[in-house]
């Protein structure tokens, strides 16, 4: 998700130069002044198109800031449950290896041994 932001943007920041390069008259001089945008801007569209993402929402500055904004939120709240995840998970393993000391104190008092169990 960090990623397809980070192209909306490259998109968004880069799209004028290809633009004006399909209007230059000069297209290899063009491209010789703005070649780091311009393939910027070719590998985000590369990027883009294999979400399946109209992309005339990031040519409109203000839709594609709204756009950019709220895939930023997405990825914030997808954070936050990912980080209280990763916690349960954590808490579940240190619950799980408590048990297993408490089953072998259990095994020890019950003086029985893990060959007897299977």
């Amino acid at each position: 998700m960090r990623t397809f932001i980070e192209n909306c943007q490259i998109y968004m920041s880069t799209y004028k130069y290809s633009q004006n390069y399909e209007k230059s008259k000069d297209q290899e001089r063009y491209y010789r002044e703005h070649d780091s945008a311009l393939n910027s801007y070719a590998h985000a569209v590369e990027m883009l198109n294999r979400t399946k993402l109209d992309k005339t929402i990031l040519e409109d500055k203000e839709k594609g800031k709204n756009f950019i904004k709220d895939m930023q939120e997405k990825l914030a709240n997808l954070e936050e449950i990912n980080s209280i995840h990763e916690q349960d998970i954590k808490n579940n393993q240190k619950g799980i290896t408590e048990l297993r000391r408490i089953q072998k104190e259990l095994d020890i008092y019950h003086n029985r041994n893990n060959d007897a169990l299977s």
